[in-house]
């Protein structure tokens, strides 16, 4: 996706209340449909550039301070270990942002 492209006005997130689960729902599932092939594309040129036996994620975001902003991952490895990894990293860099 180019920098000109702009997602549609169904999938922007312009006044969220957080707590509206439902509808941030669907924002993220639109958001995901719309950029599937891109998605799949970035995935498949990281793995095969990695060697056997490593894994990756790579975290997709609208930059935006509005609560709720869609928010998407993409990784080789299963959700746990994703977690797991995700967790471990923010342990060891916590302290850059103090």
């Amino acid at each position: 996706m180019d920098k000109k492209t702009k997602l549609p006005e169904s999938v922007r997130v312009e006044h969220t209340d957080p707590e509206d689960e439902k509808r941030l729902d669907m924002i993220a599932v639109e958001t995901h449909k719309m950029l599937k092939p891109e998605l799949t594309a970035m995935a498949d040129s990281v793995k095969e550039k990695l060697p056997v036996g490593w894994g990756f994620g790579l975290l997709i975001f609208e930059l935006s301070d509005k609560p709720g902003a869609p928010l998407l991952w993409i990784s080789n490895a299963n959700r746990e270990d994703m977690l797991n990894a995700m967790t471990e990293f923010i342990d060891r860099n916590n302290h850059l942002t103090t």
